[in-house]
């Protein structure tokens, strides 16, 4: 099937008209223009009726709107930041949803494209397509003719790393979602920052279009712990990992937290910020194999019960878990400082110490996520401060 592709890379919808509705259910006239700033947020700049304003300062709000050349847009989640000369206003939309044509079939999607930003450059592909643009070809574990591009897709959107594309006919937008939000989160651990993926365009088997914008998010500043520009790199993760994600899924490790937790902590400035989210993550690890993954019973007081009705401590579950995951040495050296700062709100007083612990912390959960997602290439040793292989 020929592929659709957007003309371009829509960001603004001027020339609009239609009606605001509040959260208590009032309906309001107004016309404007929907657009993207350079920094990612989705803005409204109208003119509004005076009943509305007078009142309407900071108050939350849905515009539906229709543009002289057929755009359809609904913006979702407004926020009223602005008002002048009391007709004119500003707002903050949450999510903007534009569809140009007739009924959009949300069950038959010929073909997507899905932007991702937030990364401090380009990640390399494996080939070159038709179009000389730097390729990765996941047609054999996403959906048919679908590939990841380390290339932007037009201008129009700052600090782009590549685009996602479908070409999968009579798909639903819900199953494309879910594979764009898991290769956004796959993305995101290589770079160790959070990728954003701020636009989308799905064309119909009708060749109606579809857009949907998101504000774009702070994604961090901290540097990615995989080689993004090494050909090879981001592919393997993905054809690796993108199977073995799905199975430890299914055996009730949710990915999805734990990595933003490590995200989190990797862009901490202070290191005792960055200490206690490690400390939090093994929490949460320790929290989901012993509740999703052995079904531990727990007592009132939420511990961890062995067969025979004593409680596991902390030690033990974590262990005992990343031993399930194949974690040969689990390294339980941060113990004794999380449980200062758990139980007594106490940090290690030495730098030396806190860096110690934290960056040896740091390597095991990042060693965790290779081991299980089955990862091979190169990664960033903190120790000898240079790129090595792994395994």
């Amino acid at each position: 099937m020929k592929e659709k592709h957007p003309k371009e890379i829509t960001v603004t919808f001027p020339a609009l008209k239609g009606t605001i509705t509040t959260i208590d259910k009032q309906t309001f006239c107004v016309t404007g223009t929907v657009s993207r700033t350079p920094n990612g947020e989705l803005v409204f700049d109208g003119i509004g009726e005076a009943d509305w304003l007078i009142k309407g300062l900071g108050e939350k709000f849905k515009a539906e709107l229709i543009s002289k050349d057929g755009w359809r847009v609904l913006c979702e989640n407004c926020v009223n930041e602005e008002i002048h000369n009391h007709s004119n206003f500003k707002a903050q939309c949450g999510k903007v949803t534009a569809i140009i044509g007739n009924s959009f079939e949300e069950k038959a999607i010929l073909s997507c494209y899905s932007i991702f930003t937030g990364g401090e450059k380009v990640f390399s592909g494996d080939v070159f397509d038709k179009n000389g643009k730097c390729s990765i070809i996941l047609t054999d574990f996403i959906l048919k003719d679908s590939s990841l591009n380390g290339t932007p897709l037009g201008t129009e959107i700052t600090n782009q790393i590549g685009y996602l594309y479908f070409n999968a006919p009579a798909i639903s937008t819900t199953e494309i979602v879910k594979h764009i939000s898991k290769t956004a989160m796959f993305l995101s651990f290589a770079y160790a920052r959070f990728i954003s993926t701020p636009w989308i365009s799905y064309f119909d088997k009708n060749n109606n279009q579809k857009i949907e914008m998101f504000p774009t998010h702070k994604s961090g500043e901290a540097g990615p712990i995989l080689y993004i520009s090494y050909p090879g790199t981001i592919s393997n993760l993905l054809k690796n990992g993108w199977n073995e994600w799905d199975l430890v899924h299914g055996k009730g490790l949710d990915l999805f937290p734990l990595i933003n937790f490590h995200i989190l902590a990797h862009n901490q400035e202070f290191i005792e910020a960055s200490l206690l989210l490690n400390c939090i993550w093994m929490e949460a690890f320790k929290d989901q194999y012993g509740k999703n993954i052995k079904h531990y019973p727990q007592d009132r007081s939420d511990f961890f019960l062995k067969p025979n009705g004593r409680r596991f401590s902390f030690r033990e579950l974590v262990e005992e878990g990343m031993k399930h995951f194949g974690i040969t040495s689990p390294y339980t050296g941060f113990i004794d400082a999380r449980n200062n700062l758990i139980h007594t709100g106490k940090i290690p007083e030495s730098f030396g110490t806190k860096l110690e612990i934290n960056s040896n912390l740091e390597s095991a959960i990042e060693k965790f996520f290779f081991t299980i997602l089955k990862y091979k290439g190169l990664i960033w040793d903190r120790k000898n401060k240079n790129w090595t292989d792994w395994p």
